[in-house]
Formats: structure tokens, sequence, C-alpha cells
């Protein structure tokens, strides 16, 4: 059971985003401080020290090791024998295996991910559908003394650099116009090269599928930014913030490539590439 155990918490810890939760809270703290007089409680700090314990878990976490001792392990390979590697956990089972539940980790083994591919592009061409509905609709109205104003995406970007904000500014810009841009493009390039056959940039694609799988997530940071100053922004007939029509879009967009890139199986990239004879 600790095989199964360990893969889960790894799959779910692409979905606790603490780190992402911690840049979030420090930009909505610094918008709403101006305004109310607030102060970051005990329960705050202890959420702050659990988010940078998580990422410095995450950053020292040898998972190799873990799966080996963890085991069962391969001690010798049998050079007549061909091999397919576990996706998760990376343990060699013999081709004739494929299908099965791989002995260390319990998920199926395959050779390539079943409909990956097309289960891939359907995801983004769900979150193409709802990328301008994110853009070009406010993210948030603010009203303010019987006037109510709607702040896109953009928008908020420039409010951040007029305050003197740039850090906040380029962590906004960067996570939430750059990155599900970025995703969006890679995860059509790849599958416009696995429905090619293309051989080309075969290892800058399998960089920038672990880019995006790893920086994927950070593009909530405006999700969260919203969702901790939101609710303090009310005073009755002065001063109130509301959701705007771009947020469940732009929320659909950032959910939709996550789900699209945990599908992908980058080893399809490299099909055409294996299939051909190379000396």
């Amino acid at each position: 059971w600790l095989g199964r155990m360990f893969r889960w918490s790894e799959w779910l810890d692409q979905w606790a985003m603490l780190d992402v939760f911690l840049i979030g809270f420090g930009i909505g703290y610094e918008r709403v401080a101006p305004f109310l007089p607030i102060e970051v409680g005990t329960g705050g700090w202890c959420v702050v020290g659990l988010a940078f314990l998580s990422m410095l878990t995450r950053a020292t976490l040898e998972r190799r090791e873990i799966w080996r001792r963890i085991g069962p392990n391969v001690e010798s390979l049998d050079l007549d024998q061909e091999y397919i590697g576990c996706g998760h956990c990376g343990m060699p089972i013999a081709a004739h295996q494929e299908g099965q539940a791989c002995p260390r980790c319990a998920a199926k083994v395959w050779r390539y991910k079943p409909q990956s591919t097309m289960r891939t592009m359907a995801f983004a061409l769900a979150g193409f559908f709802c990328y301008p509905f994110a853009y070009l609709y406010p993210m948030e109205y603010n009203y303010q003394i019987g006037k109510m104003e709607g702040y896109t995406i953009m928008t908020g970007v420039m409010k951040l650099i007029d305050a003197h904000f740039l850090l906040f500014a380029a962590i906004i810009f960067m996570a939430s116009i750059v990155i599900p841009f970025l995703k969006l493009f890679s995860l059509s390039w790849f599958f416009i090269s696995v429905r090619t056959h293309s051989v080309k940039q075969l290892r800058l694609k399998t960089a920038i599928y672990r880019l995006i799988k790893t920086i994927g997530r950070w593009s909530h940071v405006d999700v969260f930014t919203v969702t901790v100053f939101l609710p303090l922004m009310h005073l009755s007939g002065l001063l109130a913030v509301y959701v705007g029509d771009a947020l469940p879009a732009f929320l659909a967009v950032v959910v939709l490539t996550m789900i699209a890139t945990e599908f992908f199986d980058p080893r399809a990239l490299w099909a055409a590439y294996l299939m051909e004879p190379h000396e």
C-alpha cells in the first residue's frame, strides 16, 4: 500500500498549492492594507510557515530514493527481454505485461498512455474556448461611493505598476497571462508533432513539457489574490469588491490546462524517432 499512497501523494502535490496561495496572499494583503487596518494573526503566520516548509520539502525530496526504499527493485535486466518503464515510479516491467499493475506503485504500465494525445487536445481546446472570456471580461468589479468599475487581468497589472508594486505586477503578468498562453501553445505544438510524426526539436519539446507541468499551478495566484482580499473589501454603501465574469473562465483555463498536461504522455513525442533506424 505504501507505493500506492506515495504515488497519490505526488499527484495531490500538484493541487496542494500553499506556496502559490502564499504569493496570492501577499499580493492581496498589499492591496487591502492601504484601505483597512488589518494585520496577520497567529493562524496566518502558521500558514506562511507551512507554505515555506512545503516548498522546502518539495525542493529537497529525492523521489527516486523513496521509490528504491519502498521497493521491490529490479536488480538485473535480461538483455534479451524488452522492458517498459512505469510512468510513475520508473520501475522496468517486461513488455508482455503491458497494461498490468506496476508491482511497486500499482499504476497500470503502458508503453504509451491510451488515447492520451486526443484527451490532451480535448482539454486544450476547452481551454482555448475559455481563454478569450478570461481576458476580455473583468476579473473583478470595484464599487466606490456609487460608482462601479470593472478590472480585467491586464488592468490589474497596470494598477500594481501605478502603485509601484513592480514585483507583484511581474508575478501576475507571468502567472496569469504568459503561463496560460505558453501551456496552450505548447500543448497544441505537441499534438501536431505527434499527429505528423515529427522528430524535430524533441529535446526542446520534452524540456518545455517538464516546464509547463512544473509552473502550471502558479497560474492560480491571481485567483488566490481575489480570494484573499475580496471578503474584506465590503464597507456598506462606500466600498465593495465583487467577482467578475472573467474569474470562472480564467479558473477553467488554468484547471483544464493542468488536466491536459497531466493526460499528455511525453513518450509519444519520441514514438516516431524510436521507429526510425539509428546507428
